[in-house]
């Protein structure tokens, strides 16, 4: 083999592996990004039934004579248009009366509330439901061939209108938790249908009825 045979063989040879090489990260890169696409999929729709709201444990309105905390709750919701206060007037004892102030929900609050299906005139008012804005990093879990990972990400919850009220932000600290986003931890498994969510870590409300 002469000199210039060798040097085109060498050249041959050169681009093959590198031809490859690119192949093999195009692919890699591919199956980050279906997984990815998946972990996303499979995540906004575990949050689709899972809103974000105002109070842990549904409220009952009309609401008379509330607590220091509710009232600064309920005086909020007031600015955002969701609730109305009137004075009304309660019993006490030995025959007297006293005005107290009455919460009740406005027409727009209305629209914005989401009833408790189990107990009448109780329920609450939602953010939303998370959004997953980003996935930061996954681990597989088990073994080599096995279809369950480890997906850490960070969530967004986008606002109404309402909820970017000042007072409303002030008074409920996790308005701008929502909003500013939140990072979590989920384990997903595959199975013929594709990837489903197994657990998330910080725990996640229940789904609404």
């Amino acid at each position: 083999m002469d000199k210039t045979t060798f040097v085109k063989t060498g050249m041959v040879a050169a681009t093959l592996v590198c031809a490859f090489g690119i192949a093999v990260l195009v692919a890699g890169c591919q199956s980050s990004a279906a997984k990815k696409a998946g972990f996303d999929t499979a995540l906004n729709k575990f949050y689709s039934s899972r809103q974000d709201c105002l109070w842990t444990n549904p409220i009952k309105f009309p609401e008379m004579a509330p607590t220091a905390s509710e009232t600064q709750e309920f005086n909020a919701l007031v600015d955002a248009g969701l609730l109305e206060k009137t004075q009304a007037t309660t019993a006490r004892r030995r025959g007297r009366s006293a005005e107290a102030a009455k919460y009740v929900l406005s027409d727009y609050g209305r629209l914005i509330w989401k009833a408790d299906p189990a107990r009448a005139g109780y329920g609450n008012f939602c953010l939303g439901a998370p959004q997953v804005n980003t996935i930061e990093s996954y681990t597989r879990v088990g073994s080599a061939g096995a279809t369950e990972y480890e997906v850490n990400y960070r969530d967004i919850v986008k606002l109404p209108a309402w909820a970017t009220t000042p007072s409303v932000k002030k008074v409920f600290p996790q308005v701008s938790e929502d909003s500013n986003g939140q990072t979590a931890t989920a384990t997903l498994v595959k199975n013929g249908n594709g990837w489903k969510v197994q657990t998330v870590s910080p725990p996640q409300p229940k789904p609404m009825g």
